[in-house]
Formats: structure tokens, C-alpha cells, sequence
């Protein structure tokens, strides 16, 4: 019986603990969407940050974390962020795959790649 109480006591604690790590994700996310600017993404960067520090985080936030990273100019700790996710959660295998595709791709790729740089475009740049 004590332990019953004891439990039901605790439980407001808890529960508003990790509420008010949400609210913090929560309030973070909501300026990103307001006004992304880049000193939105360096907080928001630093509350995803500081919860990856305490221990395994949920499903999607060390990629997002990765997004984040990469975002801001530091693919080596998004290649870490995206590691950490796989490792952890490795049914996100693929969408981590897409993600570091997408944002860890340098420019020169992405300029090789683009369609004014095809064969048929150069050729036709030279003949008259």
C-alpha cells in the first residue's frame, strides 16, 4: 500500500518533467516555423543537443539533429547525429539514407548533376 502511494505521488513529477522537456521541443519547433533564421536553428540545434547528451533519444531526433547540423555548415557531427540514429533505431535505416543524401551532398555534386551541365545542353551551347 505504501508503495501505491509513494507511486501515486510521483507520478505528477515525472509526468511534468518530461512535459517540459516537450514544451521546450515544442516551443523551439514553433519559432523555427515562425521565423527560420539562424539563430532559431542554433537554439533549437542546442535544445536537441542537450537531450542527445542524457541518453538515447526517441525515433527521428538525432536525424533531426543531423538536418540541423548539416543546415548550419557541420556535416561531421550530422554523419555522427545520422550514425547515432541508425545504430540506435535501424528501422530508420532508409529514411537516414535519404536524409544524408540530401543534405550532405556537396555542391560541386549537385551542380555536376544538374541538367544544364548534361550532354545535350553543352552540345547544343556550341553548335550554331
Amino acid at each position: 500500500m505504501k508503495i501505491a502511494a509513494l507511486l501515486v505521488c510521483a507520478l505528477p513529477f515525472t509526468v511534468s518533467c518530461v512535459d517540459m522537456k516537450w514544451q521546450r521541443y515544442d516551443d523551439s519547433q514553433y519559432a523555427i516555423a515562425l521565423a527560420p533564421t539562424d539563430e532559431v536553428y542554433r537554439k533549437h540545434t542546442e535544445v536537441l543537443a542537450s537531450w542527445q547528451k542524457q541518453g538515447p533519444m526517441p525515433p527521428g531526433l538525432a536525424a533531426e539533429l543531423g538536418y540541423y547540423y548539416a543546415l548550419t555548415g557541420r556535416p561531421s557531427e550530422a554523419e555522427q547525429c545520422y550514425a547515432a540514429e541508425v545504430s540506435s533505431h535501424p528501422e530508420l535505416t532508409v529514411f537516414v539514407e535519404v536524409l544524408r543524401r540530401f543534405t550532405l551532398e556537396s555542391p560541386a555534386s549537385k551542380q555536376a548533376e544538374s541538367p544544364t551541365n548534361s550532354p545535350e545542353v553543352e552540345a547544343k551551347k556550341v553548335s550554331p
